[in-house]
């Protein structure tokens, strides 16, 4: 985002990661959505009632949520087990990833995980007490992720039994526990005495009426169909030399032939002028204050102009263990450097797991070997035994044929 636009950065850099990260969010609401789909997708579900009188277009939004919450009954029925089966489906999905993960255990329901990205594996530290992991998606979506599934695995635990108790069919019943009662035909509805409420009245407007929400000041429709951001605000760039206010068409450079200069430089004009008069790059129409047209602000400003939070994250100092203070005291010697290395003890297990199957696979193949050649030299004995018997008793005939 810096590269592709450094204004939008500086933007949210300022803001609160509270605000638009959802790992810097609480973990009390089991979701990793930050999108508003549900307004959409419900707007979506209303077009069409939207467009009748404001009674029939509440019997009509009833009428639907009523079909709804009896379709959901009907459809948790069907179900079999604690979990619903969307979120079933993901467990099983993070448990095929949890096949990349080595599990190192450290007791007390603590265990440290390697995940294989590549050739450098990633560390992450699972607690099970607490139900934490590092990477912070079991906290936020409420899910176990393929760290937690490769740590229980050991420990002979069912994986569902650690997802959320929201995502359980006990809760998915609760929800949909109550109904919305029908109500009776408008003949049969009680007389009020009230005055009569008249739809208001109706002035046609010039042209076809919108169905569709307002756009923002910077969205603009896309013939694919989706949405992009104005250009408006947006300083022209050529392609040729790389400078502003103008494009390829009106670039002198592309026109004249020689290589264009850097940035820094001006180009010259066609004439040849003194090394002393300053000659004004050849670029598009450039009006005078006076005549300047005003704009409405991009989009950018306009959310730079509503913020109201601003971030203050001021660093604070890593808490020391109480053990290695007290240690450090009753020595009275600063702590010496250690040589280390930089993969850790987890890299240095996993090297020597590699060498040992190394050294189970040599072994194997020169016992292979060995087998093949004690092999080799029985058949070898056999066939010169079985010659020498053949050998023996062919003179055997031949004597008892002299004799003869």
């Amino acid at each position: 985002m810096k590269v592709l636009n450094p204004e939008a950065w500086a933007w949210l850099e300022e803001l609160d990661p509270r605000t638009w990260v959802r790992a810097f969010q609480s973990d009390i609401p089991k979701c990793d959505v930050l999108l508003n789909n549900n307004c959409e997708v419900f707007n979506k579900y209303i077009l069409e009632a939207r467009e009748l009188p404001i009674l029939s277009m509440l019997e009509r939004i009833k009428a639907q949520i009523m079909t709804r919450m009896y379709n959901k009954k009907k459809e948790e029925m069907k179900w079999t087990g604690p979990i619903c089966p969307k979120i079933k489906k993901k467990v099983d999905k993070n448990v095929d990833f949890a096949n990349n993960c080595f599990v190192d255990g450290a007791g007390d329901g603590l265990f440290s995980i390697a995940e294989m990205h590549g050739a450098t594996p990633t560390t992450y530290i699972v607690d099970l007490k607490t139900k934490t992991c590092s990477c912070q998606r079991w906290q936020k979506s409420g899910i176990p992720c393929p760290h937690v599934l490769s740590a229980i695995r050991d420990e002979r635990i069912d994986p569902l039994s650690l997802v959320d108790k929201c995502y359980s069919v006990d809760i998915h019943t609760k929800a949909y526990a109550n109904i919305v009662y029908p109500c009776k035909d408008k003949t049969e509805w009680q007389k009020m005495n009230g005055p009569d409420i008249h739809p208001p009245l109706y002035k046609k407007h010039v042209g076809r009426p919108t169905k569709n929400r307002r756009k923002a000041p910077g969205e603009v429709d896309c013939r694919g169909g989706g949405k992009r951001m104005s250009r408006r605000g947006v300083i022209m760039h050529c392609s040729y030399c790389g400078q502003p206010d103008h494009n390829r068409n009106g670039c002198y450079w592309f026109k004249n032939g020689p290589t264009p200069p850097k940035p820094s430089q001006v180009p010259p004009t066609s004439s040849a002028p003194s090394s002393s008069q300053q000659v004004p790059p050849i670029t598009a129409y450039h009006p005078t204050s006076s005549h300047v047209p005003s704009y409405q602000d991009t989009l950018v400003e306009t959310l730079a102009q509503q913020r109201t939070i601003v971030r203050n994250m001021e660093p604070v100092p890593t808490p020391e263990s109480t053990f290695i203070a007290s240690a450090r005291e009753e020595l009275g010697q600063p702590p010496a450097p250690t040589n280390t290395i930089r993969q850790g003890e987890l890299a240095q297990k996993l090297l020597a797991m590699l060498q040992q199957n190394k050294k189970a696979l040599e072994e194997k193949k020169l016992a292979i070997l060995e087998a093949r050649l004690a092999a080799q030299l029985k058949k070898a004995e056999d066939a010169t035994s079985k010659r020498i018997e053949q050998e023996k008793k062919k003179a055997e005939q031949a004597a008892a044929r002299a004799a003869e």
